[in-house]
């Protein structure tokens, strides 16, 4: 049986071998790499041909927070001292450690404004960068963060994130998968609640994480204009709703926008003030995440108990490969092929491939 840093590693390399778009791969990436080499946040930051930040996706919302005080510091050279900055970090091919990056000891960089106004606010301290590259050049550079509580990287998980980002580099270089074919089924849902003043009252860690997605295209969209930004889209659907609740001929309180991250919906829904004992209205916001069929199919897989050929062979058949592709592809035969096929109809109780998509999607 496969432990749950080999069933990680086994996963991302399949991500990759799907060879999505880059916004919808390195999320997915990031997520399952928490089991392959522990860590608390993950980033990734894209370079333009500069190698300047073009844009971030981060775990953490509060990364995002204090992004405009690391740009602060960069821009009026305050880190120069301590650190050389990603320009320089992303032309090794190798993964840097904390010692490796800094170049002061841990004493002066506890002390600097980089590491009091940028790393500490986000809850991090130590990190792990590995850049990533396409056949075009320098894409972006991967950030693994720990706590201040955590060990150091060692030298073996470095070399264990430098496998992975050789996976990803080729994931870069021949991306395939059209953005338009999303499945009507979501990955991730999250509830967010307001009132009629669009005042947010609850939202969790994940909406938090599912709103910077759906707002923030790059690095200069700081937390005040995600919060303008955010107003406006919460705004919108309380206000439709509200019209709607009396009558009033106006659009349906939802919105789907699609971008780089993927398609995302919003809807609002009425709840019961009165149940609630609440002055003002309730408005719980839905927001959903929909990525391309592979990626979903790959990830509610998970459901299922099957090996991990079976796995690899079930996804094949998804994507409409014929027994001989999946043969060539998967290095086995083609009567293993469907050996494998058969115990996978059996398991899921379905009778053919067209069945397969549907049955592990919408169960």
């Amino acid at each position: 049986m496969f432990g749950k840093k080999e069933l990680a590693a086994r996963k991302i390399r399949q991500l990759c071998g799907l060879r999505p778009r880059a916004h919808n791969l390195i999320p997915r990436v990031l997520h399952h790499l928490h089991d392959y080499v522990p860590s608390s946040i993950n980033v990734f930051a894209w370079v333009d041909e500069n190698r300047e930040i073009d844009h971030i996706y981060s775990e953490s919302a509060e990364f995002y927070e204090v992004l405009p005080n690391y740009f602060e510091l960069v821009k009026g050279g305050q880190t120069l001292d301590i650190f050389e900055g990603l320009a320089q970090a992303i032309q090794f091919r190798n993964s840097l450690t904390t010692d490796e990056i800094w170049k002061v000891d841990r004493r002066t960089f506890y002390q600097h404004s980089l590491y009091n106004e940028v790393f500490r606010p986000a809850g991090t301290n130590v990190a792990l960068c590995r850049s990533s590259r396409s056949v075009k050049g320098a894409e972006g550079t991967m950030m693994l963060f720990r706590s201040a509580n955590d060990p150091d990287y060692s030298t073996q998980e470095a070399k264990e994130v430098d496998k992975v980002a050789r996976h990803i580099e080729y994931a870069l270089s021949v991306q395939s998968m059209s953005l338009d074919d999303y499945p009507n089924a979501p990955l991730n849902s999250e509830i967010i609640l307001v009132n009629s003043d669009c005042e947010i009252v609850y939202q969790s860690d994940g909406a938090r994480q599912l709103l910077m997605m759906f707002e923030i295209e790059g690095h200069k969209s700081g937390p005040s204009s995600m919060q303008s930004k955010t107003g406006l889209v919460l705004s919108a659907l309380v206000k439709n709703l509200m019209a709607l609740s009396k009558g009033q001929d106006v659009l349906p309180p939802q919105i789907v926008l699609t971008n780089k991250w993927g398609r995302f919906r919003a809807t609002a829904f009425l709840m019961n003030p009165v149940e609630l004992g609440q002055i003002k209205p309730l408005v719980t916001i839905q927001l959903e995440q929909f990525v391309p069929m592979e990626i979903l199919l790959l990830e509610k897989l998970d459901q299922f108990k099957l090996t991990p050929r079976q796995r690899d062979v079930c996804l094949q058949i998804s994507m409409r490969k014929s027994y001989s592709e999946i043969a060539k592809t998967l290095g086995i035969s083609k009567s293993t092929v469907i050996s494998h096929k058969k115990e996978i109809f059996q398991r899921l109780e379905i009778n053919d491939r067209h069945q397969l998509a549907d049955r592990v999607i919408y169960s």
